[in-house]
């Protein structure tokens, strides 16, 4: 509800894809793109972490 009422463009995104609807391929046109990727900085934070852990 939060997300549908301050991001309008997400409004009418259904529930399981509306925290990352790029990923699911139903990214508004007027929605920007990602900048970051995050599952790839995760994984590269794990792996900074492994090596000076």
């Amino acid at each position: 509800d939060y997300i549908r009422l301050w991001v309008p463009e997400l409004a009418d995104i259904d529930d399981p894809y509306i925290h990352d609807p790029e990923e699911f391929g139903c990214r508004p046109a007027q929605y920007p793109a990602k900048i970051i990727g995050h599952k790839e900085a995760r994984v590269r934070a794990l792996e900074a972490y492994a090596e000076v852990k």
